[in-house]
């Protein structure tokens, strides 16, 4: 079998800060550029407004003493072909450049200044007030979905979003309580944590790495243990039961699980049990359901693993009642009598192996999965770590065992979605 050159693999240097950097040299033309702050919204508590963290994310992005003037640092980088942007998230905040090789070190001496020296002042907080609060009242109708149907899921049957919209942008109250000097004391007191991760990807030399860490290396900072506030993944209305929704026009039959945190191994683990079930290929369920009977097209999956917990849905689509019957009587023998179909497990092992090598075909899809990894683990995992412990699958009753330790009435939970019209 073709072996593909491990494409997660970074050179990582531990600076004496405590700064980590990442980097990787390709024959890309640009490099990508990402500095991790490690607080985001859940550090939104012990006397912290909801909402302040990603308001100070949007004030970063105004001015630097390198740059004082409104987004100067953007309209530069977009003249020389790059961007700017930056995304708040639960436990980081990360700044995100990608720019033409030719222009690296400007943009990365310019990000510096942006993340580490802003500069505020109060008609940027004041813009930014407003730009919040309309961003806000994007996600209100359906929070944390797109339609009645996600927000009743996200809600109301399996509680998934361990935070809610006041946590992440604040209220109208929160934002206008928050003022310049509050800011000053949020950006002091927690942009300079030694737990920062810095990511440089792309089309760089060995004498550009020399020239990177001291600018890094220059940054003082402290070890900080902030408060963090949550809400995990649960059940909300766990036993089965119908919902009719304007949203569907086939029945969704929906099968879902609230698991404790699983590593990164473990959660890819999940991962092929979903693909084994569900591909089109030799999916036992999709071979039952589309080839052998027609009665779905597809069957999709979703997974999230946060820091606290580990959340799966298989949605089985069907357009007549009497096949939402047959599913739902058949279903967990002939899931448990896949797992025990050894030979099976070992084909899609194998398939799944031979596939990987259309995975990170792109810088980008590199750099996403190195950033996921430093957020929710701290490091980036290779590829070869994985796919060693990946072999286990193939293990005489290991996947049966893992079923049995995943699937319990504590953590599954169904329901039927019936469209309006029936």
């Amino acid at each position: 079998m073709l072996k593909v050159k491990d494409r997660l693999v970074f050179e990582t240097t531990k600076l004496s800060n405590g700064i980590t950097v990442h980097t990787k040299k390709t024959d890309d033309p640009f490099v990508m550029i990402r500095i991790m702050i490690p607080v985001g919204s859940a550090h939104n508590t012990g006397g912290i407004l909801p909402g302040s963290f990603h308001f100070l994310e949007h004030l970063v992005c105004c001015r630097s003493e390198m740059h004082p003037q409104y987004k100067a640092f953007q309209k530069e980088l977009a003249l020389h072909g790059g961007g700017f942007n930056a995304q708040t998230w639960m436990l980081n905040t990360t700044y995100i450049v990608d720019i033409p090789s030719s222009f690296f070190h400007e943009a990365l001496t310019g990000l510096i200044s942006m993340v580490f020296n802003p500069r505020f002042n109060e008609d940027d907080v004041a813009r930014e007030r407003t730009v919040i609060i309309n961003e806000r009242k994007m996600r209100e109708p359906y929070f944390p979905g797109e339609n009645e149907l996600e927000e009743y899921k996200g809600n109301k049957w399996m509680r998934k979003h361990s935070l809610d919209l006041q946590t992440i942008f604040g209220s109208d109250q929160d934002l206008e309580s928050m003022t310049l000097s509050m800011m000053d004391y949020l950006h002091m007191n927690n942009y300079r944590d030694s737990g920062i991760n810095v990511i440089i990807a792309g089309g760089i030399k060995e004498e550009d790495i020399a020239k990177i860490l001291p600018q890094f290396e220059l940054i003082t900072t402290y070890v900080r243990n902030n408060l963090v506030h949550y809400n995990p993944s649960q059940w909300v209305h766990q036993d089965y039961h119908e919902k009719i929704s304007k949203d569907t026009n086939r029945f969704q039959y929906c099968l879902g699980l609230v698991l404790p945190r699983l590593s990164i191994e473990e959660f890819c683990m999940l991962a092929f049990m979903g693909k084994f079930l569900t591909n089109h290929v030799q999916g036992p369920l999709y071979k039952w359901l589309r080839e052998e009977n027609g009665w779905v097209y597809g069957l999709p999956t979703d997974m999230k693993r946060s820091m606290w917990d580990t959340n799966f849905e298989l949605r089985i689509p069907l357009s007549k009642r009497e096949h939402v019957d047959t599913v739902r009587s058949e279903l967990s023998e002939r899931v448990v009598n896949a797992f025990r179909d050894q030979d099976l497990i070992q084909r899609e092992f194998s398939r799944q192996v031979a596939n990987s090598v259309f995975d990170f075909q792109t810088l980008q899809s590199v750099v996403s999965m190195a950033h996921s990894h430093l957020m929710h683990v701290g490091r980036v995992i290779t590829e070869s770590s994985i796919d060693e412990s990946m072999k286990q699958v193939c293990e005489t009753g290991y996947l049966s065992s893992l079923f049995e330790k995943y699937v319990t009435p504590e953590t599954l939970g169904t329901i039927l979605v019936v469209p309006e019209h029936e």
